[in-house]
């Protein structure tokens, strides 16, 4: 753990200053070891983002007040649904009236976030109603050199164009294709003498629609 505290601060006195967590990241344990890291450090220096399972109001309250605990922060940057796919079952309940969606709007206007997004590694019609529905200040979504499909620059379609017609933030995420490429690669050159990492995440940052590149800790 010492290790990861000390990564995360050199990473700040190296100039990154977007930090990404959840409270399913080790059951908590990645919330409270940016906790620690960022003790300290002013919040105008950083952009610190954390998430929330779908849920009802009062499942918004009570995790917010939870991570704000583990952070050690009395308000963050952006809160995020956390999600890999959305059925429309769970787009109705982060959508309705009275939905997680206005009591997340509720807290920000209370000054415990900034900001409010959603995460998602679908491209189905859910998240395109979530984009749609104007309530969301941010987008993170699954993009990288295999995984391309929220972008087709020929169209000009996919969810990262629809979200900027929204005037959303994008965040992306797994940018080196989550070690999928490098696998790839090894079929040819076992030795794995190359490391294309650099070439992978530069592919992602190279998007001109693209405002953060996540780049994970392992």
């Amino acid at each position: 753990r010492r290790g990861i505290v000390e990564a995360i601060r050199k990473a700040i006195e190296l100039g990154i200053n977007y930090f990404d967590t959840a409270p399913a990241y080790g059951d908590g344990q990645g919330e409270e070891i940016f906790g620690e890291a960022l003790q300290g450090v002013d919040s105008g220096k950083i952009f610190l983002a954390t998430k929330m399972s779908v849920g009802d109001k009062d499942h918004v309250r009570r995790s917010m007040e939870a991570s704000l605990k583990r952070l050690r922060r009395n308000s963050i940057d952006l809160i995020q649904i956390h999600g890999t796919s959305y059925s429309d079952e769970e787009a109705d309940l982060v959508l309705k009236k009275g939905g997680m969606i206005d009591e997340m709007c509720r807290l920000r206007d209370k000054g415990l976030a900034k900001f409010i997004g959603f995460t998602s590694e679908d491209q189905n019609p859910a998240i395109y109603r979530m984009i749609r529905s104007g309530r969301f200040d941010m987008m993170q979504t699954c993009y990288n050199f295999i995984f391309q499909h929220p972008y087709d620059p020929v169209r000009k379609s996919g969810t990262i164009y629809e979200a900027k017609k929204m005037e959303m933030g994008i965040a992306t995420m797994r940018p080196a294709t989550s070690m999928i490429f490098r696998k790839w690669i090894e079929k040819v050159n076992p030795n794995s003498t190359f490391d294309y990492t650099a070439a992978l995440v530069q592919f992602v940052s190279s998007n001109p629609l693209i405002d953060v590149v996540l780049i994970g800790m392992r």
